[in-house]
């Protein structure tokens, strides 16, 4: 699922950041599914092999050894693919929600996404993505402060991770530049944007 923004707020730059970010979450997704599922569909044919063993009352040690390793298999890839299906859900939620201008609930999924984000571990920059898109959210909604704030978070993130490449900074620090533009419209107040320079 694409992100989108208004059309009043895209530029080539913005575009081009969030044509990457899909691009390199597919990959990912991809490659870390593909594991996950070698694990998942070995587990459940260990236990199906097992179970018809057992059944057929042959090789009862063997069995129960075979159900023993597809438990533990399928044990393994339960454990470690919640936290990403959550955050898949969460963020492809909050997602459909920002498209829908209900950003309410998109603050809320994307809180969420951001918290299971954590878990991935530091060298993991999803956690850059939801707060970018969060910062997004505030934005709309008028919370210039909490926008910033969390810009400056996802600048951060992408700083100390290895990931993608500059391309999800650069679409982060755009963002943020469309928000002290949009400040300094408002209050008539010195460029802000050009501090971060």
């Amino acid at each position: 699922m694409i992100f989108r923004r208004p059309k009043e707020k895209k530029s080539p730059l913005n575009i081009a950041g969030q044509e990457r970010r899909q691009a390199i979450m597919e990959i990912r997704r991809i490659s870390y599914f593909g594991l996950r599922q070698v694990l998942f569909y070995t587990g459940l044919s260990l236990l199906i092999i097992g179970a018809m063993w057992l059944a057929m009352a042959e090789q009862t040690g063997g069995a129960w050894v075979l159900i023993g390793l597809g438990v533990v298999s399928l044990g393994f890839v339960v454990v470690q693919w919640y936290p990403e299906i959550l955050w898949i859900h969460h963020h492809n939620a909050g997602t459909a929600a920002y498209e829908h201008k209900r950003y309410e609930k998109a603050e809320l999924h994307y809180q969420k996404a951001a918290h299971y984000a954590e878990k991935f571990g530091p060298d993991d920059n999803r956690i850059g993505l939801d707060l970018d898109y969060l910062a997004t959210v505030y934005h709309f909604q008028k919370r210039d402060k909490d926008a910033e704030q969390l810009y400056q978070r996802a600048l951060d993130v992408y700083a100390h991770t290895k990931g993608p490449g500059p391309g999800h900074k650069d679409a982060v620090q755009h963002d943020l530049d469309l928000l002290y533009a949009d400040l300094h419209k408002t209050r008539g107040g010195p460029d802000q944007g050009a501090r971060r320079h």
